[in-house]
């Protein structure tokens, strides 16, 4: 016996075969026991229990949106709109499957429609007979009944036996509605707190016209890591990013049905998800008032929703966090200050000729009463190639107390380089550095 259900003849059946949604339950599970008796509820508590945490898993953790598939073309030839084969999933958390093309015919979805689609301002008439249309293709669940087979009838019935539908078929009920697409629903999770702090978001204000308290502190939190010290600042970016994590997971809640009890998900059964808006669809009415396309329109898909799967995420985020590989040049610190001396250190040998000969060092000073003093300098490399002594020229001297900052050139047209030929890579506990190097910086105050 085939086991295939007939999607298609539940996507495009009768309305008398569509049935209620089936029950979900994510809380209560079946507990059996030896010599149980098992009816239809149980039956049905055991199928509710499963579907209802596969629900609530879609509807949180992934969201609304499109797996795959679901293309959205206009031909007016045929004055069809059609919807291609795809997965999506819904607000509920429910999958939403079309399994082969899926077409609307736009002449005689206008035909019943047309006064609310002029309503709502999306037929704008041009010349005598011609308008032009604005539409979105919308898709949420349906589930029907399929698989008719022999039953058992109640007795009361005087029959002994009967028919009934033997499976509930899923799939998904495609609209066309007047207008632009509408926004997501409000109660969907948008991670507002984490979208401040990442710079995609600003604050809003409350009911009296006062910042948000909780943003504005995800707001200050994004300015203060501009100013972390480059070895603490990943430490505190994961800080801010758990606080706003948390923020936004205190604030999410379910939706409300239309009788005011709270649901399980973040919007119910009927709130369809966009696929696609359709503008400026040309069209023509007869004297016998049959519409006719005379444009294919232009599909826009920004208003769609795409959810990627975890393994594509992954892909991502490993490119964008990987550590970019070191040149291998050497990098300096400071190891005293002097009055007249500054003593830097290299991890890895120099070649002197580059230490010793140009300008590639700068040594600035000031007190928080003066300007900065920016004397010559000269210097030398000790016989261990790593070990550099500043020499301040003339009358320059480091006073202590003084703010001092230190620069050796690794960019430039004569930068440091090893002993193997590779430029400054800057200080030690800098960030990797590429081939063309990178100036050292450092800035502290004589003790």
């Amino acid at each position: 016996m085939p086991t295939s259900l007939d999607f298609a003849h539940c996507a495009s059946g009768p309305e008398a075969l569509e049935v209620p949604l089936t029950h979900a339950d994510p809380f209560t599970a079946l507990r059996y026991h030896f010599g149980m008796l098992l009816g239809v509820t149980d039956l049905e508590a055991q199928q509710a229990y499963h579907r209802g945490k596969t629900r609530l898993h879609n509807a949180w953790l992934h969201g609304a949106g499109v797996v795959w598939g679901l293309r959205v073309d206009a031909d007016r030839d045929t004055r069809i709109v059609r919807v291609k084969p795809g997965l999506a999933l819904g607000y509920a958390g429910h999958e939403l499957y079309l399994e082969s093309d899926a077409c609307i015919d736009v002449g005689a979805w206008l035909a019943r429609h047309e006064r609310v689609a002029d309503a709502a301002g999306a037929l704008v008439e041009g010349p005598p007979g011609r308008f032009t249309l604005k539409v979105h293709v919308v898709a949420y669940m349906r589930a029907c009944l399929t698989r008719e087979v022999p039953a058992l009838a109640e007795p009361c019935e005087g029959s002994n036996t009967d028919t009934a539908f033997s499976r509930v078929a899923e799939t998904m009920r495609l609209e066309l509605r007047p207008g632009e697409a509408p926004a997501p629903p409000a109660t969907r999770g948008d991670f507002e707190h984490v979208r401040i702090l990442i710079g995609r978001a600003r604050p809003r204000v409350d009911a009296e016209g006062k910042v948000i308290a909780t943003h504005q502190e995800m707001a200050d939190r994004r300015v203060s890591l501009t100013a972390e010290p480059a070895n603490r600042r990943r430490a505190a970016e994961a800080a801010a990013l758990h606080r706003a994590t948390v923020l936004d997971s205190e604030a999410w809640m379910p939706g409300d049905e239309a009788d005011g009890d709270r649901l399980l998900y973040p919007a119910d059964e009927q709130t369809p998800i966009v696929l696609a808006t359709i503008s400026n669809l040309r069209l023509s009415k007869n004297a016998g008032g049959d519409w006719s396309m005379l444009s294919n329109g232009v599909v826009d898909t920004s208003a769609r929703v795409t959810l990627m799967s975890t393994g594509v995420l992954q892909q991502w985020l490993h490119a964008a966090t990987r550590v970019p590989v070191d040149a291998g040049g050497p990098r300096l610190a400071v190891q005293a200050l002097a009055a007249k001396t500054v003593t830097l250190v290299a991890d890895k040998p120099l070649s002197e000729p580059t230490v010793v000969n140009g300008t590639p060092f700068s040594v600035s000073s000031r007190t928080a009463a003066t300007a900065w003093q920016t004397p010559a300098v000269t210097a030398a490399l000790a016989a261990d190639k790593k070990t550099i002594t500043l020499t301040l020229g003339g009358a320059a001297a480091l006073a202590v107390g003084d703010l001092v900052r230190v620069i050796a050139h690794g960019q430039g047209p004569t930068p440091i380089l090893g002993d193997d030929g590779a430029p400054l890579a800057g200080g030690v506990g800098d960030p990797p550095a590429t081939v063309n190097g990178r100036d050292f910086v450092a800035m502290q105050t004589r003790s």
